[in-house]
Protein backbone atom coordinates (compact mmCIF):
# COMPACT_ATOMS: atom_id res chain seq x y z
CA UNK A 1 0.00 0.00 0.00
CA UNK A 2 2.70 2.35 0.93
CA UNK A 3 4.60 1.71 -2.55
CA UNK A 4 1.45 2.38 -3.99
CA UNK A 5 0.76 5.99 -2.55
CA UNK A 6 4.62 6.46 -3.14
CA UNK A 7 3.97 5.36 -6.83
CA UNK A 8 1.04 7.96 -7.14
CA UNK A 9 2.46 10.89 -5.06
CA UNK A 10 5.40 10.76 -7.63
CA UNK A 11 2.94 10.75 -10.44
CA UNK A 12 1.33 13.52 -8.98
CA UNK A 13 4.19 15.47 -8.86
CA UNK A 14 5.39 14.90 -12.60
CA UNK A 15 2.12 16.46 -13.94
CA UNK A 16 2.40 19.50 -11.84
CA UNK A 17 5.73 20.00 -13.17
CA UNK A 18 4.71 19.62 -16.44
CA UNK A 19 1.66 21.72 -16.24
CA UNK A 20 3.51 24.23 -14.24
CA UNK A 21 6.94 24.49 -17.44
CA UNK A 22 4.01 24.38 -20.22
CA UNK A 23 3.74 28.05 -22.30
CA UNK A 24 1.99 30.99 -21.31
CA UNK A 25 -0.88 31.38 -23.43
CA UNK A 26 -0.98 35.35 -22.13
CA UNK A 27 2.81 35.86 -23.22
CA UNK A 28 2.35 38.30 -26.82
CA UNK A 29 3.55 37.55 -30.19
CA UNK A 30 6.26 40.24 -31.18
CA UNK A 31 5.07 40.81 -35.09
CA UNK A 32 8.02 42.49 -37.14
CA UNK A 33 7.56 45.07 -39.89
CA UNK A 34 6.81 44.38 -43.87
CA UNK A 35 8.97 45.97 -46.40
CA UNK A 36 7.76 45.52 -49.92
CA UNK A 37 9.03 46.86 -53.51
CA UNK A 38 6.74 49.07 -55.55
CA UNK A 39 6.68 48.77 -59.04
CA UNK A 40 5.63 52.59 -59.89
CA UNK A 41 5.07 56.02 -57.88
CA UNK A 42 1.79 56.70 -56.82
CA UNK A 43 2.21 60.12 -57.72
CA UNK A 44 3.03 60.24 -61.34
CA UNK A 45 3.20 56.55 -62.08
CA UNK A 46 7.15 56.48 -62.34
CA UNK A 47 8.50 53.04 -62.73
CA UNK A 48 10.32 51.23 -60.70
CA UNK A 49 12.64 48.17 -60.12
CA UNK A 50 11.23 45.24 -58.46
CA UNK A 51 13.53 42.56 -59.37
CA UNK A 52 17.47 41.95 -60.61
CA UNK A 53 18.56 43.94 -63.86
CA UNK A 54 21.58 45.10 -65.97
CA UNK A 55 22.44 48.88 -67.25
CA UNK A 56 24.95 50.38 -69.39
CA UNK A 57 24.82 53.73 -68.45
CA UNK A 58 26.10 53.80 -64.83
CA UNK A 59 26.03 57.89 -64.96
CA UNK A 60 22.07 57.73 -63.72
CA UNK A 61 20.49 57.45 -60.72
CA UNK A 62 18.01 54.55 -61.19
CA UNK A 63 14.81 54.45 -59.09
CA UNK A 64 13.54 52.26 -56.60
CA UNK A 65 9.59 52.50 -54.22
CA UNK A 66 9.56 51.14 -50.90
CA UNK A 67 6.59 50.32 -49.43
CA UNK A 68 7.22 49.72 -45.45
CA UNK A 69 4.33 49.04 -42.49
CA UNK A 70 4.88 48.45 -38.82
CA UNK A 71 3.93 44.92 -36.97
CA UNK A 72 3.85 45.12 -33.19
CA UNK A 73 6.13 48.26 -32.89
CA UNK A 74 6.94 51.66 -34.65
CA UNK A 75 9.35 51.18 -37.08
CA UNK A 76 12.85 53.13 -36.20
CA UNK A 77 15.61 53.52 -39.19
CA UNK A 78 15.68 52.79 -42.85
CA UNK A 79 19.27 51.61 -44.20
CA UNK A 80 20.08 51.22 -47.76
CA UNK A 81 23.30 49.26 -48.56
CA UNK A 82 25.70 48.62 -51.72
CA UNK A 83 27.03 45.07 -51.08
CA UNK A 84 26.73 45.11 -47.35
CA UNK A 85 28.20 48.83 -46.66
CA UNK A 86 26.25 52.00 -46.58
CA UNK A 87 25.34 53.65 -49.81
CA UNK A 88 26.96 57.22 -49.12
CA UNK A 89 24.36 60.22 -48.70
CA UNK A 90 26.05 61.56 -51.86
CA UNK A 91 24.70 58.51 -53.95
CA UNK A 92 21.26 59.04 -52.41
CA UNK A 93 18.13 60.62 -53.36
CA UNK A 94 14.80 60.46 -51.66
CA UNK A 95 11.31 61.65 -51.79
CA UNK A 96 8.21 60.94 -49.11
CA UNK A 97 5.66 59.43 -51.55
CA UNK A 98 2.75 60.03 -49.41
CA UNK A 99 3.10 63.80 -49.75
CA UNK A 100 5.50 64.27 -52.75
CA UNK A 101 7.82 65.99 -50.40
CA UNK A 102 11.81 65.39 -50.61
CA UNK A 103 13.24 64.25 -47.71
CA UNK A 104 16.42 65.13 -46.02
CA UNK A 105 18.87 62.27 -46.92
CA UNK A 106 20.94 60.18 -44.24
CA UNK A 107 21.95 56.33 -44.25
CA UNK A 108 21.00 55.44 -42.01
CA UNK A 109 17.30 57.01 -41.96
CA UNK A 110 15.88 57.50 -38.62
CA UNK A 111 11.83 57.45 -38.70
CA UNK A 112 10.26 60.02 -37.25
CA UNK A 113 6.20 61.14 -37.28
CA UNK A 114 4.01 59.27 -39.18
CA UNK A 115 6.54 57.27 -40.88
CA UNK A 116 6.64 55.29 -37.38
CA UNK A 117 3.65 53.51 -38.72
CA UNK A 118 4.50 52.81 -42.10
CA UNK A 119 5.74 54.94 -45.17
CA UNK A 120 6.09 55.04 -49.19
CA UNK A 121 9.37 56.15 -50.19
CA UNK A 122 10.94 56.81 -53.52
CA UNK A 123 14.71 56.20 -53.44
CA UNK A 124 16.77 57.07 -56.60
CA UNK A 125 20.81 55.75 -56.07
CA UNK A 126 24.17 56.70 -57.97
CA UNK A 127 25.17 53.05 -59.07
CA UNK A 128 28.31 51.46 -58.69
CA UNK A 129 30.34 52.86 -61.61
CA UNK A 130 32.69 49.46 -61.94
CA UNK A 131 31.44 46.53 -64.73
CA UNK A 132 29.84 44.39 -61.80
CA UNK A 133 27.12 42.82 -59.84
CA UNK A 134 26.24 44.69 -56.65
CA UNK A 135 23.32 43.53 -54.24
CA UNK A 136 21.65 46.69 -53.18
CA UNK A 137 19.11 46.21 -49.94
CA UNK A 138 17.02 47.96 -48.37
CA UNK A 139 16.42 47.50 -44.51
CA UNK A 140 14.03 48.58 -41.89
CA UNK A 141 13.66 47.97 -38.68
CA UNK A 142 11.46 48.47 -35.85
CA UNK A 143 11.86 49.22 -32.29
CA UNK A 144 12.07 45.63 -31.22
CA UNK A 145 14.99 45.42 -33.13
CA UNK A 146 12.82 43.54 -35.70
CA UNK A 147 14.00 44.08 -39.14
CA UNK A 148 12.52 43.12 -42.85
CA UNK A 149 14.67 43.61 -46.46
CA UNK A 150 14.32 43.65 -50.06
CA UNK A 151 17.33 43.40 -52.21
CA UNK A 152 17.79 43.70 -55.93
CA UNK A 153 21.42 42.83 -57.63
CA UNK A 154 22.29 45.22 -60.73
CA UNK A 155 24.65 45.06 -62.96
CA UNK A 156 26.27 47.18 -64.68
CA UNK A 157 27.70 45.97 -67.97
CA UNK A 158 30.32 47.89 -71.03
CA UNK A 159 27.65 49.97 -72.80
CA UNK A 160 28.68 52.74 -75.62
CA UNK A 161 30.38 52.47 -78.88
CA UNK A 162 33.09 50.31 -78.53
CA UNK A 163 36.77 52.02 -80.12
CA UNK A 164 37.68 51.16 -84.04
CA UNK A 165 41.70 51.28 -83.05
CA UNK A 166 44.26 51.63 -80.05
CA UNK A 167 48.11 52.50 -82.28
CA UNK A 168 50.94 53.88 -81.45
CA UNK A 169 52.33 56.72 -83.49
CA UNK A 170 55.46 59.07 -83.17
CA UNK A 171 55.77 62.89 -84.02
CA UNK A 172 58.62 64.50 -85.30
CA UNK A 173 60.45 67.37 -85.28
CA UNK A 174 59.09 69.89 -87.56
CA UNK A 175 62.84 71.24 -88.74
CA UNK A 176 63.99 67.36 -89.19
CA UNK A 177 63.98 65.99 -92.63
CA UNK A 178 61.67 67.59 -95.23
CA UNK A 179 58.13 64.94 -95.22
CA UNK A 180 58.41 65.27 -91.17
CA UNK A 181 56.62 66.78 -88.32
CA UNK A 182 52.78 65.91 -89.07
CA UNK A 183 51.44 62.94 -87.71
CA UNK A 184 47.99 61.14 -89.08
CA UNK A 185 45.94 60.05 -86.25
CA UNK A 186 44.24 57.41 -88.02
CA UNK A 187 47.70 55.03 -88.68
CA UNK A 188 50.23 56.60 -86.75
CA UNK A 189 52.30 57.62 -89.66
CA UNK A 190 54.50 60.57 -90.27
CA UNK A 191 53.73 63.71 -92.67
CA UNK A 192 54.58 66.26 -93.53
CA UNK A 193 52.95 69.74 -92.61
CA UNK A 194 52.28 71.44 -95.83
CA UNK A 195 48.88 72.05 -97.36
CA UNK A 196 49.07 68.54 -99.52
CA UNK A 197 49.93 66.98 -96.31
CA UNK A 198 45.63 66.41 -95.80
CA UNK A 199 46.11 62.98 -93.61
CA UNK A 200 48.07 64.65 -90.65
CA UNK A 201 45.87 66.12 -87.47
CA UNK A 202 48.46 67.32 -85.27
CA UNK A 203 51.89 68.59 -86.26
CA UNK A 204 54.86 69.74 -84.48
CA UNK A 205 56.08 73.39 -84.10
CA UNK A 206 59.69 73.19 -85.08
CA UNK A 207 62.70 75.06 -83.25
CA UNK A 208 63.43 78.18 -82.06
CA UNK A 209 66.60 79.64 -84.05
CA UNK A 210 67.18 82.23 -81.47
CA UNK A 211 67.95 79.31 -79.13
CA UNK A 212 71.39 77.39 -79.23
CA UNK A 213 71.07 73.73 -81.05
CA UNK A 214 70.87 71.90 -77.57
CA UNK A 215 68.24 73.69 -76.84
CA UNK A 216 65.95 75.39 -79.81
CA UNK A 217 63.01 72.23 -79.97
CA UNK A 218 60.07 74.31 -79.15
CA UNK A 219 58.76 70.83 -78.13
CA UNK A 220 54.85 72.29 -78.54
CA UNK A 221 52.27 70.44 -80.89
CA UNK A 222 49.37 72.58 -83.18
CA UNK A 223 46.58 71.43 -84.97
CA UNK A 224 46.30 70.83 -88.49
CA UNK A 225 43.74 70.62 -91.31
CA UNK A 226 41.10 71.70 -89.36
CA UNK A 227 41.29 69.48 -86.51
CA UNK A 228 40.98 70.96 -82.62
CA UNK A 229 42.99 69.74 -79.59
CA UNK A 230 42.25 69.80 -76.28
CA UNK A 231 43.50 69.39 -72.94
CA UNK A 232 41.97 68.00 -70.04
CA UNK A 233 39.08 69.51 -68.29
CA UNK A 234 37.69 70.36 -64.64
CA UNK A 235 36.31 66.99 -64.43
CA UNK A 236 38.86 65.04 -66.00
CA UNK A 237 39.21 62.17 -63.48
CA UNK A 238 42.27 62.17 -60.97
CA UNK A 239 42.70 58.29 -61.79
CA UNK A 240 42.54 58.04 -65.42
CA UNK A 241 43.90 55.62 -66.76
CA UNK A 242 44.17 54.86 -70.71
CA UNK A 243 43.81 51.77 -71.01
CA UNK A 244 40.26 51.96 -69.52
CA UNK A 245 38.76 53.94 -72.21
CA UNK A 246 36.51 51.34 -73.95
CA UNK A 247 33.98 53.65 -75.84
CA UNK A 248 34.64 56.35 -78.34
CA UNK A 249 31.29 58.14 -76.40
CA UNK A 250 34.15 58.70 -73.50
CA UNK A 251 36.55 60.10 -75.85
CA UNK A 252 33.93 62.67 -76.83
CA UNK A 253 32.78 63.79 -73.17
CA UNK A 254 36.54 64.26 -72.17
CA UNK A 255 37.01 66.63 -75.23
CA UNK A 256 33.86 68.07 -74.75
CA UNK A 257 35.30 68.55 -71.27
CA UNK A 258 38.04 69.80 -72.52
CA UNK A 259 40.12 73.31 -72.32
CA UNK A 260 41.46 75.26 -75.27
CA UNK A 261 45.01 75.16 -75.85
CA UNK A 262 46.59 77.42 -74.10
CA UNK A 263 49.06 78.94 -76.53
CA UNK A 264 49.51 80.65 -80.18
CA UNK A 265 52.69 79.78 -82.54
CA UNK A 266 54.48 82.01 -84.56
CA UNK A 267 51.21 82.05 -87.65
CA UNK A 268 48.53 82.56 -84.87
CA UNK A 269 47.54 78.87 -84.60
CA UNK A 270 46.53 77.18 -80.98
CA UNK A 271 49.39 75.56 -79.74
CA UNK A 272 50.25 73.41 -76.73
CA UNK A 273 52.37 74.17 -73.73
CA UNK A 274 55.77 72.19 -73.60
CA UNK A 275 54.83 68.66 -74.02
CA UNK A 276 56.10 66.18 -71.11
CA UNK A 277 55.97 62.55 -70.78
CA UNK A 278 51.96 61.62 -69.22
CA UNK A 279 50.28 64.54 -71.22
CA UNK A 280 47.24 63.84 -72.54
CA UNK A 281 45.08 65.48 -75.29
CA UNK A 282 42.28 65.11 -77.30
CA UNK A 283 41.83 65.60 -81.05
CA UNK A 284 38.45 66.12 -82.90
CA UNK A 285 38.59 66.45 -86.84
CA UNK A 286 35.80 65.81 -89.15
CA UNK A 287 33.48 64.15 -86.31
CA UNK A 288 36.48 61.57 -85.20
CA UNK A 289 37.60 61.93 -81.69
CA UNK A 290 40.98 60.91 -80.59
CA UNK A 291 42.63 60.40 -77.10
CA UNK A 292 46.03 61.03 -77.25
CA UNK A 293 48.64 60.25 -74.43
CA UNK A 294 52.06 61.17 -74.54
CA UNK A 295 54.51 57.77 -73.51
CA UNK A 296 58.02 59.69 -74.76
CA UNK A 297 60.09 61.96 -75.58
CA UNK A 298 63.37 61.50 -77.79
CA UNK A 299 65.64 64.61 -77.72
CA UNK A 300 68.23 65.06 -79.80
CA UNK A 301 70.95 67.94 -79.64
CA UNK A 302 72.22 68.40 -83.23
CA UNK A 303 70.45 67.07 -85.34
CA UNK A 304 66.42 68.21 -85.42
CA UNK A 305 66.04 64.39 -85.11
CA UNK A 306 63.20 64.75 -81.63
CA UNK A 307 60.34 62.88 -81.45
CA UNK A 308 57.39 62.17 -79.46
CA UNK A 309 55.84 58.89 -78.95
CA UNK A 310 51.69 58.74 -78.40
CA UNK A 311 49.63 56.26 -77.68
CA UNK A 312 46.19 56.87 -79.78
CA UNK A 313 42.78 55.27 -79.26
CA UNK A 314 39.88 56.18 -81.58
Amino acid sequence: MKKFFFLFALAGLFAITLTDTGCNPDEPVVVGPSLNLLSESPLDQTPYFTTDFTINDTATYVPFGLEASKGSGDLKVLTIKDNGVNVSVDRLIMKDLRTGNALTVNNPFLLLGDLVNGFEIEVLIDVHDEYATHDYTFEVSDVNDKVATQTIAVTAEFGGTPIDMTLTGVLLNQAGPAGTGGLDLDDGTGTGTQPSDTNAEIKDNGIDLSLPNDQNWIRRISPMNGSEIRTPGANFPSDFSFADVATKEEIQAFFEDGEALPAENANNEPMSDVVEVGDIFFVLRDGRYYLLEVTDITITPNDNADSYTFNIKY
